[in-house]
């Protein structure tokens, strides 16, 4: 700017004042029409804005207009459904109603509380009819009617009128539910699959419904409350019953392969059901019975399931990690391929008859556990509790049991053959009759009266073991003499005195 100055300075501008002022006179005119083109515009603008305005208000207002006056037309034949009793003219207003989807709609289920059970007909009858559209609505209803009969069964410490009051409306919000309920079973029976896949029925109150046979695949059940529902037979493949309250629920022979029961809870009876890969994560399932269900895949990470029974179920590739499974019934249970248990808690369990080779037990609580006759040939056991476990003729041979408790075991006639027990602890075992041949005890504790009587030793290694004061190793037969021992195991045996005399039975 300054240069210009200086350059129309050094030009002789400035010296003709004529000159300068016409200059200055042209920009003044110039921007005075720029300002008043710009007020103009500016005023248009307003202008426009104004009448845009209000065109949108009339525009709203007409909706509305148009709204209410579908409203009203949905009420009258509401009104005339209730009031119609020849059958062929209830079927047209109703044909005439379902013009009004969304208008009836929100009258239809507001007034299902207060209905009479006549009118309740009608109305369910017609809000089933708007088929998938209605689905969403009479889920909020229905949750809405759930939330408030929850809130009702609190103690009121209010004055008599508003007790009767609040009992009232909770009498209304019970028939609400109930009664959406019903329409919500209908819905699911009568849409079809793909609209339920796409149906979402979060906290949906479903006691008691009859679902067998239906097909719910990918259908969202999240903390719906299914109590004693009925879903024998039904296909709930990818279903998400993420926390769902399951109390007597019925899936006998229902399908949930890759189902979420995530957070699920309640003792539900899902004999003989399709379970592979499903989601038990967290899930608070006691007193359950799954007797032959497949579960190959599944995750029990934390769940709940003492005093289930899992009689005959598959277990391949199951995750047991913190699974409290504390007296069920794992009798006869299979698993072809690894079953793993990291920090489950089986005490007391009954594992009679259980085929589980290859399994995996880790930091697990086997205590008190009955396992007659079990296959787990090859199984590795590691820092897990046996104490008290009864393991008579159970078979195990190749398997590795490292830092194990084994006080007070009955193993009498188990196949340890060719095992390796590492650093285990062995107090008043009981291995009579076992077949210990090629078995190897490494720096393994013996406390009290270990026996051995009747047990195959043919090469049985005793080495680095520890023999408490007390302890005694009982045996009655010849075998002990393949058997290999270092020198404080051959002390320990008394074999000079053992040799010559055999143990006295107790």
């Amino acid at each position: 700017m300054m240069a210009l100055v200086t350059a129309l300075a050094s030009s002789g501008f400035f010296a003709n004042a004529d000159l300068v002022t016409a200059y200055v006179a042209i920009g003044t005119a110039a921007s005075t029409g720029l300002w008043g083109i710009k007020k103009y515009a500016d005023a248009r603008n307003d202008s426009r804005r104004q009448e845009l305005e209000l065109a949108e208000r009339e525009l709203e207002q007409r909706r509305n207009e148009a709204l209410h006056a579908r409203q009203q037309r949905a009420a009258e034949l509401i009104k005339a459904v209730g009031e119609t009793t020849d059958p062929t003219a209830r079927r047209w207003v109703m044909s005439a109603l379902s013009l009004y989807p969304e208008e009836a709609l929100d009258l239809l289920l507001t007034a299902l509380g207060e209905a009479s059970s006549q009118e309740a007909s009608a109305i369910k009858l017609s809000v089933i009819t708007l088929g998938r559209t209605a689905l969403d609505k009479t889920v909020h209803y229905n949750r809405v009617a759930a939330q408030i009969c929850a809130i009702g069964d609190e103690p009121a410490g209010s004055a008599n009128s508003t007790a009767d009051a609040r009992r009232a409306d909770v009498a209304a919000a019970s028939r609400m539910r109930d009664r959406t309920r019903e329409i919500l079973l209908h819905l699911l029976l009568q849409i079809d699959e793909d609209q339920r896949a796409n149906a979402d029925l979060v906290e949906a109150d479903l006691t008691s419904v009859n679902l067998a046979h239906a097909r719910l695949t990918r259908t969202r059940f999240r903390k719906a409350v299914l109590d004693r529902a009925i879903f024998s037979r039904a296909a709930l493949g990818h279903a998400n019953l993420r926390g769902a309250s399951l109390e007597g629920t019925v899936f006998t022979k229902a399908t949930l392969t890759s189902a979420d029961l995530t957070g699920a809870r309640g003792a539900i009876h899902a004999i003989g059901a399709d379970c592979a890969n499903a989601c038990f994560d967290h899930a608070q399932l006691a007193q359950s019975h799954l007797d032959g269900a497949r579960l190959q895949g599944a995750s029990f990470k934390r769940a709940v399931l003492s005093g289930a029974s899992l009689a005959g179920a598959r277990l391949s590739g199951v995750t047991l990690e913190n699974t409290q499974l504390i007296r069920a019934n794992l009798q006869h249970v299979s698993a072809t391929s690894h079953l793993t248990a990291t920090s489950a808690n089986l005490s007391y369990a009954n594992l009679s008859g259980a085929r589980i080779p290859h399994s995996t037990f880790d930091g697990s609580a086997l205590v008190r556990i009955t396992a007659h006759y079990i296959d787990a040939s090859g199984a590795k056991l590691t820092n897990t509790d046996l104490n008290g476990a009864d393991l008579t003729q159970s078979h195990l041979p190749e398997s590795e049991l490292r830092d194990c408790l084994i006080g007070g075991a009955v193993m009498r006639q188990i196949n340890l053959e060719g095992a390796t027990i590492a650093n285990c602890r062995l107090a008043s075992t009981d291995l009579s009759s076992a077949h210990l041949a090629h078995t190897t005890f490494d720096a393994c504790t013996f406390v009290g009266k270990v026996d051995f009587r009747g047990a195959d030793l043919t090469a049985t290694a005793f080495k680095r073991c520890i023999f408490q004061k007390g302890a005694a190793l009982l045996v009655d037969n010849d075998s002990w003499k393949g058997a290999t021992f270092d020198e404080t195991a051959r002390d320990a045996f008394q074999i000079t005195h053992e040799a010559s005399k055999p143990v006295e039975q107790e």
